[in-house]
């Protein structure tokens, strides 16, 4: 009878364990893919036609409208933090408003502490809480 007892205590403890690690695991998994960058700092940058995805283990990828960049980030679904880590990018020369609204982007990734989840795509924000960019899944 306490054989009994404690398997079923053991399965209902690695029930519990399976079920939690598996629904924070499909939570972060809506995220993955490619986003396109539709504004930044409340300037329309449609044109510029930046990406980013994520992808794998905390890994992201993209393009900055001139430049392919990579790097991780963090992600912390309970308070909705977010933060990228050291970033490199390809050194390609472009023309000078592309340029500038490369800068803009790496300084929005740079200072994204929170994100905003949205029916139409994700809002990062930055310590002041100010939209830094509005990112639109493809």
């Amino acid at each position: 009878m306490r054989i009994k007892i404690k398997i079923s205590v053991l399965l209902f403890c690695a029930s519990v364990i399976l079920i939690s690690c598996g629904g924070r695991k499909k939570a972060v998994t809506n995220y993955f893919g490619i986003w396109d960058l539709v504004s930044a700092y409340e300037t329309n940058v449609e044109g510029l036609n930046a990406t980013i995805e994520f992808r794998g283990k905390e890994r992201i990828f993209g393009n900055s409208g001139c430049n392919n960049y990579s790097g991780s980030y963090g992600l912390n679904e309970e308070n909705r933090t977010l933060s990228f880590g050291p970033l490199m990018s390809t050194k390609m020369g472009c023309e000078e408003a592309k340029s500038n609204c490369q800068r803009l982007f790496f300084r929005a990734l740079n200072n994204t502490a929170n994100y905003l989840p949205k029916k139409e795509g994700i809002y990062l924000l930055n310590s002041n809480r100010k939209i830094l960019a509005f990112i639109k899944k493809r």
